[in-house]
């Protein structure tokens, strides 16, 4: 028989004022949490009150399920307030999920219990056999890769050759950043003893991580064997928030938006919202959904008339904050006698498209800056450019008809718009549309350096509409295409596994060609990589950055990749900076190439007024892995200098310019081979003022040029920062000298050296554009003769006083 314990014996001595003794408030029992219990497990928990240990407390211990069994049903709590005891299952019970187990115990006359719930088995089996399997086929050394969105892991749990159903399995991963997890961990075996769950990694993670997939049945526990996964998730670099199209707010209105991080939704983030006073905002601070999706009602004061009002919407994340500003036409007036009118081409609308105009009016006066939307019915794709069309001072509007690829048929189109918060449509109206691809385009995306395997991507389009259901042939001397002939995609994608053979070395410009025929017309393009399949006993990549504070003339960053213990030549080693502070800096060359020892340097270029610490990091890929140094933190103390501007200048060419169809020659050269290109160029350069009216302010730097050639490549150039500026020949004249961020076919940023000439006739408000642009390694971007075009209204070039 139990002797009955003295409640007043199982305090502490306590301490005067603080834990006085032989006083007990808030009496607590906690069971810590099984998971499963294969034919025995331990049993442990606590008995505290006020957050101290009781010690002598007799605690009772059930279960649900009565095939278990406690060594000791009835434990007492140490001086630590820790009991412990075993729970034993009976042999040959099978897998029973949800057993609960009960800890009771009274303290001072108070009852109190705590329950953990467990799957419990005890099924005969000596040697349970797990194990972790790829989900996709492997060359020889290479290793399966995670990325950030997530990776599918799975494998199986057998007994004697049977598969093991409802088991337990949880995953040990190791990870040097600890931003890699298994989620669900642990997860449950189905029926035919299969597993299955998601490498996760977390923003930054660029390593390899081994992973052990474990389970006990039976009372044995098995372990599979460890496999590597090379995991690459860069950091956030680019945080985004946009603002939806809402042109007008009619009385009231829905704001929305989106927040991303490199393309990636972010989700539970404030969003902070401010408008013009025009604009009531119900909820000011939305917060971002799984979409990265933020939205509030807007409403507008009645006998508002129609005006221009400005929303901002600004969020931070990972240290970034992003900033977006959008314009509205809000109003709330009333009005006896709206009417709207819709004119349509009277002959076949074509590939080019169509205009259509109109007039809206109140009481027979017109309307001005007032959005219109226009609906079409159609069995095809049209669509109208703008959507909406906003109307002038005289209530006018102007908007292209648009058919889809190979559209043809009659479409019925009417247009809407809103004053005092009432709807006013037109009459609608038929048109005939026909649009034939003649124009055939095949867009490849540069996948960067490809080291033993890659994916290669693209996208088929017509007169700019993407072609699905057409079969794309994929042909190199070197590359190895999984799917040589892949079908494109509903947007017109797509895609295949490329691999190189294994001990191939750096083989630079590698040509690789796609090609598809629409409506008998062939559509072909080339791109050039750098490829390798290295042997390597392992592969390493160091990175030797700054020491000290680096200033404004910057310094040097160096380091070595290896194969095995041999130099690695010709490897292509990328820079990435995570800025924990406004601004940051440039790397260039990026990427930097290896010398014959493996060898490389680069130079860290601070952006003046950038202080504060940056991490540095450099990555590439060796012998189908992904290898990384860093991030080192780098000091950087840079501070914006006293003005030091010659001259300011804000130019930019024109946008939805419909009658100037300028076309721009452009030559790039990679890994020596010339391509010479005509298409569409957009240029913006703001250099030290945004007016002309305005002082001179040396923290005004941006310059950017965008390049769509006529075949589908794209060559992209942003976060321009110069390194000087001149006018010359009485401020006709303009100069810049920088840095930029390039992008060829959305492949890897690099850093170009790039200089911009612009010419500009003030009478006219024409800008003839020069460009030059180097990444020091393999690629040059410049126009082959002078680019001429109109520029935006507010253009020009002046001096500093």
């Amino acid at each position: 028989m139990l002797k009955k314990q003295n409640t007043s014996s199982i305090f502490p001595p306590g301490c005067p004022g603080l834990f006085p003794r032989d006083k007990c408030t808030n009496p607590t029992i906690t069971l810590k949490s099984i998971g499963t219990i294969s034919c025995s497990a331990t049993i442990t928990g606590k008995v505290r009150c006020d957050l101290r240990p009781l010690e002598g407390v007799r605690v009772d211990l059930t279960s649900s399920f009565a095939g278990i069994t406690f060594s000791n049903p009835v434990p007492i709590t140490d001086k630590r307030g820790e009991f412990t005891t075993t729970a034993i299952v009976t042999r040959n019970t099978p897998v029973t999920p949800n057993v609960r187990i009960t800890a009771e115990a009274t303290v001072v006359d108070q009852r109190i219990t705590d329950s953990v719930t467990a799957r419990v088995e005890c099924l005969n089996c000596p040697n349970p056999i797990i194990t972790i399997t790829p989900e996709t086929q492997l060359l020889p050394l290479q290793l399966p890769r995670a990325t950030c969105p997530g990776t599918p892991i799975s494998g199986t749990l057998t007994c004697e050759g049977l598969p093991v159903p409802n088991a337990e399995v949880t995953f040990e991963v190791e990870s040097e950043s600890g931003k890699v997890i298994v989620t669900p961990n642990p997860t449950i075996t189905d029926n035919n003893g299969k597993y299955s769950a998601t490498i996760l990694p977390f923003s930054g993670a660029l390593e390899i991580v081994t992973i052990v997939a474990v389970a006990t049945f039976g009372g044995n526990t098995a372990r599979s064997a460890p496999q590597q996964y090379e995991v690459i998730c860069p950091g956030c670099d680019e945080l985004d928030i946009t603002i939806d199209d809402q042109v007008q707010i009619s009385c009231r209105g829905t704001i929305s938006g989106r927040l991303t991080c490199d393309g990636v939704p972010v989700a539970t983030v404030p969003v902070s919202l401010s408008a013009s006073p025009v604009l009531n905002i119900i909820n000011p601070n939305p917060v971002t959904d799984g979409n990265g999706e933020f939205s509030t009602l807007v409403t507008v004061n009645f006998d508002t008339p129609l005006q221009e009002a400005f929303i901002t919407a600004e969020a931070s994340y990972n240290d970034q904050t992003a900033t977006v500003t959008g314009t509205v036409f809000a109003d709330c007036t009333r009005c006896e006698t709206p009417d709207l009118t819709l004119f349509t081409p009277e002959g076949p609308v074509g590939c080019d498209g169509g205009t259509i105009t109109g007039q809206f009016t109140c009481n027979g006066e017109p309307i001005a800056d007032a959005p219109v939307y226009f609906t079409v019915i159609s069995a095809g794709s049209v669509s109208v450019d703008p959507n909406p069309a906003i109307t002038d001072s005289n209530g006018l509007y102007t908007a292209v008809l648009q058919p889809g690829l190979d559209v043809n048929e009659t479409i019925s189109i009417y247009a809407t718009s809103m004053i005092g918060g009432v709807e006013v449509t037109s009459p609608s109206s038929n048109v005939l549309v026909d649009c034939a691809c003649t124009n055939p385009v095949i867009e490849l995306d540069d996948p960067g350096p490809i080291s033993c395997r890659s994916v290669i991507t693209g996208r088929l389009l017509c007169e700019g509409f993407p072609v699905p259901n057409v079969a794309v042939t994929l042909s190199s001397p070197l590359l190895q295409f999984q799917t040589p002939n892949p079908i494109t995609g509903p947007n017109g994608e797509f895609s295949s596994v490329v691999t190189v053979q294994p001990i191939t070395p750096v083989q630079e410009g590698v040509p690789y060609t796609a090609e598809a025929t629409v409506n008998g017309i062939m559509a072909t393009n080339t791109n050039f990589v750098r490829a390798e399949c290295l042997v390597c006993d392992g592969q390493s990549v160091t990175l030797i950055p700054p020491e000290g504070t680096v200033g404004c003339d910057g310094a040097s960053i160096s380091g070595r990749v290896l194969c095995g213990n041999t130099p690695a030549k010709n490897v292509a080693v990328f820079f990435t900076i995570d800025p924990s502070v406004p601004t940051q800096a440039f790397v260039n060359p990026n990427p930097a190439i290896t010398d014959d020892n493996g060898n490389y340097t680069a130079f860290l270029t601070p952006v003046q007024g950038t202080v504060g610490t940056i991490q540095l990091s450099a990555y590439t890929s060796l012998a189908g892995n992904g290898i990384s140094a860093g991030p080192y933190p780098v000091r950087i103390n840079c501070p914006t200098p006293p003005p030091v501007c010659p001259c300011k200048f804000n130019l930019s060419t024109k946008e939805d310019c419909e009658d100037c169809n300028e076309v721009a020659r452009i030559r790039v050269t990679q890994f020596g081979k010339v391509t010479d290109y005509s298409g569409e160029l957009a240029i913006s350069v703001t250099e030290c003022g945004l007016r002309r009216q305005s002082p001179c302010d040396p923290k005004v730097d941006n310059f950017s040029f965008d390049f769509k050639a006529r075949n589908g490549d794209r060559f992209r150039f942003t976060q321009g920062r110069r390194t000087s500026i001149s006018c010359r020949d009485n401020f006709t004249v303009a100069t810049v000298e920088g840095t930029i961020n390039g992008r060829i076919n959305n492949g890897p940023i690099r850093t170009y050296n790039a200089t911009i000439t612009a010419r500009w006739n003030q009478a006219t408000n024409i800008i003839t554009w020069e460009i030059f642009a180097t990444d020091n390694t393999t690629t040059t971007f410049q126009t082959i003769t002078p680019f001429t075009a109109p520029g935006e209204s507010g253009s020009f070039i002046a001096g500093c006083q």
